[in-house]
C-alpha cells in the first residue's frame, strides 16, 4: 500500500461502525491537542462508549498464516522474537499490502512520534538526566537489530517488505505505534498486547478517566468509563497509568506539567568504610530483610510542600537511618526492632548526617542538569512549536521542580537549621 498519514478521520469511526462496533465518540483533530476523541451525545457512568469487533481488533490472532512462516523464518541471531516484536513485523506487514483490509486504521496514524528513543533531537535537552543514557542504550540496541532485520528480510521476503519502502524509518513507525498506542489486555489470565481502532486516539491525562477494557477473543474490545458522567462536546481523556514524566516521555513520546505521579528516583549507597566486617554484614542483612518495612537502596520520590511536616518518604528516611547509623548506633537494631528504631530519629549525629547527605545527593542531582531553570524555560518557549524538544524540556523542568521542592524542605526541617522543629 502506497503510505501516507493524516487519512479521512471519519472513514475510521464508519469503517469501525460499518464492521459491527459502534462509538459514541468521534475524532477531532486541531493545533493545540492534536487528534482526540469528542463525546458525540451524554453518556452516562458505566455505559459503553466505544465497542470494536474482534476481528478489528489488531492483534496476532488474526494475523494472516502467511505472517507466521516469515516470522518463524528469522534466526534468533537477527532478532529476539517476542510477542512485541511479532506484533510490530505483523503492522508493517498490513502497511505494505496492497489489498491489506486495515487500511482506514493504518492511514491515520501519525506519520512521525516524538519518542526520545527515536530521535536523537532531544539529546541535548536531556542532559544530565536520568532518562538520557537509557534512551541512548535503547536507540543504540534498537539500531543495531533493525540493521540485521532489514537485511534478512529485504533478502528472504522481497515482495512482503519491499525495498523502495521497508527501512529504518518504517521500522521507528511501527515500533511507536506498538509501543505508545497498544493495550495491555487479559484474556484467560494471560496478558496480550493488541492495537484497538479508535480507542487509541484517547489522549493521557494524570486526572482522566479510570477505565475498563473488557475484551474477549470472540466478542472484541469494549470501552466502558465507571466513576463519570459526559456531556456531548466533552472530551473523552484516559489515564494511561500512575505514570511519571519520565515513562511518558520513554513510552509515549509527551511530559506533563504539574504531574502528580512525577518522581525523583534516589539510588542510596551502601558502602561504609568505616565499618568492620560484622558491622558490614549486619548493615547488609538488615537492608535486605527491611525490604517488607519499605527500607531499601532505590527511593522513588515525589514533589512535596517544603512547609509541610510529610516530607520524604518514611522508607527513605528509614533506610537513610540504618545506612547513616555508625557501629554504636547499629549495635542495638535487630531484625525484629528495625522498622521502630528507624522509624524516629536514632540519634542526633545520625539524623544530621541523613540530611546532610540527602542534601549532598538533591545539589549533585540538580548540578547534574549543567544549566539554569532560567535557560530551561527559554529554551521551552523558544521550541514551544518543537513537539519532541518541548516534552523533553518540561520533564526536565518538572524535574527541577521536584529536586528544588526537596531542598526548600531540607532547609526547613534540617535539625541544624534555626527554622526546623
Amino acid at each position: 500500500m502506497a503510505f501516507s498519514g493524516g487519512g479521512d478521520l471519519s472513514e475510521l469511526t464508519d469503517w469501525v461502525i460499518s464492521n459491527g462496533g459502534h462509538s459514541k465518540v468521534k475524532v477531532e483533530d486541531n493545533a493545540k491537542v492534536g487528534r482526540h476523541l469528542v463525546f458525540t451525545e451524554d453518556v452516562l457512568d458505566q455505559t459503553v462508549i466505544v465497542s470494536v469487533p474482534a476481528d478489528l481488533v489488531f492483534s496476532l490472532r488474526n494475523a494472516p498464516r502467511e505472517l507466521k512462516t516469515i516470522l518463524d523464518s528469522i534466526p534468533e541471531y537477527v532478532l529476539d522474537r517476542s510477542e512485541a516484536s511479532d506484533l510490530l513485523l505483523y503492522l508493517l506487514y498490513e502497511r505494505f499490502r496492497e489489498d491489506t483490509r486495515w487500511k482506514p486504521f493504518l492511514t491515520t496514524q501519525p506519520d512521525g512520534f516524538s519518542s526520545p528513543v527515536l530521535d536523537d533531537r532531544c539529546d541535548s535537552f536531556l542532559q544530565g538526566t536520568p532518562l538520557l543514557p537509557v534512551c541512548q542504550s535503547l536507540r543504540y540496541d534498537m539500531t543495531k537489530t533493525f540493521e540485521k532485520l532489514l537485511k534478512h528480510l529485504l533478502e528472504r521476503w522481497p515482495a512482503e517488505f519491499p525495498k523502495d519502502q521497508f527501512n529504518a524509518e518504517t521500522l521507528k513507525w511501527a515500533q511507536a505505534i506498538c509501543e505508545s498506542r497498544s493495550f495491555k489486555v487479559l484474556v484467560e489470565d494471560a496478558e496480550e498486547t493488541v492495537l484497538v481502532p479508535l480507542v487509541d486516539m484517547a489522549n493521557h491525562d494524570p486526572s482522566g478517566c479510570l477505565f475498563r477494557d473488557l475484551y474477549d477473543p470472540e466478542r472484541g474490545f469494549q470501552l466502558r468509563i465507571t466513576g463519570k458522567s459526559f456531556r456531548k462536546g466533552d472530551e473523552l481523556n484516559l489515564r494511561y497509568g500512575e505514570l511519571p514524566n519520565w515513562e511518558l516521555l520513554l513510552h509515549y513520546g509527551f511530559a506533563v506539567e504539574n504531574n502528580p505521579h512525577d518522581r525523583l528516583d534516589i539510588l542510596l549507597d551502601s558502602s561504609d568504610e568505616d565499618d568492620d566486617m560484622q558491622a558490614a554484614v549486619k548493615r547488609a542483612l538488615l537492608l535486605e530483610l527491611g525490604r517488607a518495612h519499605g527500607i531499601s537502596l532505590e527511593h522513588s520520590v515525589p514533589r512535596i510542600d517544603p512547609k509541610s511536616s510529610e516530607g520524604f518518604p518514611r522508607g527513605l528516611l528509614a533506610s537513610m537511618r540504618l545506612l547513616s547509623a555508625n557501629e554504636s548506633e547499629l549495635e542495638p537494631i535487630t531484625i525484629s526492632n528495625l522498622a521502630e528504631k528507624t522509624s524516629h530519629v536514632i540519634s542526633e549525629r545520625c539524623e544530621q548526617e541523613v540530611f546532610s547527605t540527602l542534601k549532598m545527593i538533591l545539589q549533585a542531582t540538580m548540578a547534574s542538569l549543567g544549566t539554569s531553570w532560567e535557560n530551561d524555560l527559554k529554551d521551552r518557549d523558544q521550541h514551544d512549536g518543537d513537539v519532541p524538544e518541548r516534552y523533553a524540556l518540561i520533564y526536565r523542568l518538572e524535574l527541577r521542580k521536584i529536586i528544588q521542592s526537596l531542598l526548600d524542605w531540607i532547609m526547613i526541617h534540617d535539625p541544624r537549621s534555626s527554622d526546623s522543629g
